[in-house]
């Protein structure tokens, strides 16, 4: 993983500890980054007022869940509808891993049919050395045909860009970069 794709060294951390784990492990790793980033996004937006954020994001909160985070940072304008139903889709994978017995593999439904529906590996993951535009949230990976071909790398390309894309609002307080293609 962490010679597929490439991004600011501050976050190499993520993609180094993904490498060599199990398909399983890879989807709980992979969303738990998004779902722990989506909540700093979000408290970033919010009134600084510490007892209340943390009954909301604790327990039985109404922003407790990956859930209902996914749905305010949409309401809140984060990111676009396609965005929002692609984070719902890696919960539900994040999901199938955690709470089945079955063997979990990306190249088996329903792990398989959710990755390769993702719509943010098109839109957003370019070929290494292609810059981009300008202002654009993306993430560069070597031998794109090869990550948009593959249901594990598909997860991975957007797992990775959208815990980075959320520690960046939350650090700079800005989201335009992650809805600047494809706005819905």
């Amino acid at each position: 993983v962490s010679e597929r794709f490439y991004f600011s060294p501050e976050f190499a951390h993520l993609s180094d500890e993904l490498d060599g784990l199990s398909d399983r492990a890879v989807a709980i790793v992979g969303a738990s980054s998004v779902d722990d980033g989506l909540a700093e996004a979000i408290k970033s937006r919010l009134l600084d007022e510490p007892k209340a954020i943390q009954t909301q994001f604790s327990g039985n909160g109404g922003l407790s869940t990956f859930s209902a985070k996914i749905d305010m940072g949409r309401l809140l304008g984060m990111y676009s509808s396609g965005v929002w139903a692609d984070l719902h889709k890696i919960r539900k994978i994040r999901n199938h891993a955690a709470h089945s017995a079955a063997k979990f593999a990306f190249s088996d439904s329903p792990a398989r049919d959710h990755a390769m529906s993702l719509t943010v590996p098109e839109k957003y993951l370019v070929e290494s050395g292609d810059k981009g535009k300008e202002g654009e949230a993306m993430l560069a990976a070597k031998n794109l045909p090869e990550v948009l071909s593959s249901p594990a790398l598909r997860f991975i390309g957007t797992a990775l860009l959208a815990a980075y894309q959320f520690s960046l609002g939350a650090k700079y307080g800005t989201f335009e970069r992650i809805v600047e293609r494809g706005k819905s």
